[in-house]
């Protein structure tokens, strides 16, 4: 699984290397807060790996990822 996240160029996010932006971004002239683009981003691209290292793993380890919530957890 290492080569080919290497090889995507996504192993950043399973090493921590590539941490998860903020989830918003607060306005300079007002008191709003928006939606940050880059973790809509980084959230979509981690779910993706997500689902590659789940589909790896075998049902009896399974359960020991079952709660976490990103890809550098598992």
């Amino acid at each position: 699984m290492k080569p080919f996240l290497l090889g995507q160029g996504v192993y950043s996010f399973v090493d921590g290397i590539s941490p998860c932006p903020p989830s918003h971004l607060a306005a300079t002239e007002t008191s709003t807060f928006s939606v940050n683009p880059a973790y809509l981003s980084w959230k979509q691209q981690d779910h993706l790996i997500m689902s590659a290292l789940l589909s790896s793993l075998s049902m009896e380890v399974l359960h020991l990822v079952v709660d976490c919530n990103t890809s550098h957890a598992i």
